[in-house]
């Protein structure tokens, strides 16, 4: 109690100050502070929720000692995973929100209180797929997500509480987080699913992005720079507001000249807060000196791209979904006839981004069975 109330209130402790991630040098995760622990075996809390989404329950579980403790607390992140992009392979989202540990004893040392079970109470987050939730915890201390291993199982207990049972991830110092495989099935709550931007000639951009679900969003901002930090207005796109389906939204950025650019897209709420999203890079020039032809179109592949003339660099093939997912991609050596085969994808609809020292074209593309 007095490590929660210290940090909240931020007020330092000078006996047993155990959970010390609420310290401005330590990030501040001073936010819903919980723990659990062991005085003695009469003198224990081994189930903990707090004011906060997070449960930590050991009951049932051996390996809590005399003199052990588990504290954890958040940044104060959103509940959303816009513009997140410290992902692991095969997780497509997670929560801007991050969680710190300390797993101590009253003298700070490093213990291990054995495996628990993390509830996450989901409520009001949108709709939530058990199988697509992914634990993420940086078990190696090194501050990123992405080199960890995504841990699955999560079950629902009952309402909207999703939990990872019998873990032994949680380490002293560690984060941890919540991903999704599935932005579509299960947003977390809305979010960015894609945002591309793709030369479609030597002087237009265009730019495609999609969101699982939308909350109060009033409208998006597609911003272009040429050099870090300067940003300016491309267009402003008038946002589906509320939706707990895919949404799909598309511009284009004409009469841009030669040279690299890069691109972000700002959310903006009905309350006038904003967010941004990863950066995306284009280069456009003027090397890609005759747009090719792809046929057969319709086809069930291979597909063939025809040059005028040979390109100058090789030619970089990349197939895109109607969702701006990549779904095959292949690169080249300069030809005038080039045969793509996007072996194992469904009939659809598709994009074939055909791309050459950064000037391309964009050729839609109908597989058919």
């Amino acid at each position: 109690m007095n490590n929660y109330l210290a940090a909240k209130y931020g007020r330092g402790l000078s006996v047993n100050d155990l959970y010390v991630h609420d310290n401005t040098g330590n990030g501040d995760y001073d936010h819903d502070v919980a723990g659990i622990g062991r005085v003695s075996s009469s003198n224990l809390q081994t189930d903990a929720r707090g004011s906060g989404i997070v449960q930590i329950d050991k009951a049932g579980y051996s390996g809590l000692g005399d003199d052990e403790f588990l504290f954890w607390g958040h940044d104060n992140g959103a509940l959303g995973t816009f513009g997140v992009t410290d992902l692991p392979t095969g997780v497509l989202g997670r929560w801007e929100r991050v969680w710190k540990v300390n797993e101590v004893n009253t003298s700070g040392g490093a213990v291990n209180v054995g495996n628990v079970d993390i509830t996450f109470d989901l409520a009001g987050l949108g709709p939530v797929t058990a199988s697509d939730l992914r634990l993420l915890v940086d078990a190696d201390l090194d501050g990123t997500f992405a080199d960890e291993t995504p841990i699955s199982g999560a079950t629902l207990v009952s309402g909207s509480l999703y939990r990872f049972s019998n873990t032994n991830a949680l380490v002293n110092n560690a984060a941890f987080t919540l991903g999704t495989i599935n932005p579509e099935n299960t947003p977390l709550p809305i979010e960015l699913v894609s945002f591309t931007a793709m030369a479609v000639d030597r002087t237009t951009v265009r730019l495609d992005w999609s969101t699982a679900s939308e909350s109060d969003n009033d409208h998006f901002t597609v911003e272009r720079s040429s050099v870090e930090d300067v940003w300016s207005t491309v267009a402003t796109i008038e946002a589906v507001g509320n939706s707990s389906t895919l949404a799909e939204y598309t511009t284009e950025d004409r009469g841009v000249p030669s040279g690299t650019y890069f691109y972000r897209l700002r959310q903006t709420d009905v309350d006038g807060t904003s967010r941004t999203s990863h950066v995306v890079a284009v280069e456009l020039s003027n090397e890609l000196a005759n747009g090719p032809s792809v046929f057969p179109n319709p086809g069930n592949g291979p597909f063939t791209v025809q040059f005028e003339s040979v390109p100058a660099q090789p030619v970089q093939l990349t197939l895109f979904d109607q969702v701006g997912r990549v779904v095959a991609m292949r690169r080249e050596e300069p030809s005038n006839l080039i045969v793509f085969d996007p072996m194992g994808i469904a009939p659809g609809s598709y994009l074939l981004q055909v791309l050459s020292a950064g000037a391309g074209t964009m050729h839609p593309l109908e597989v058919i069975h």
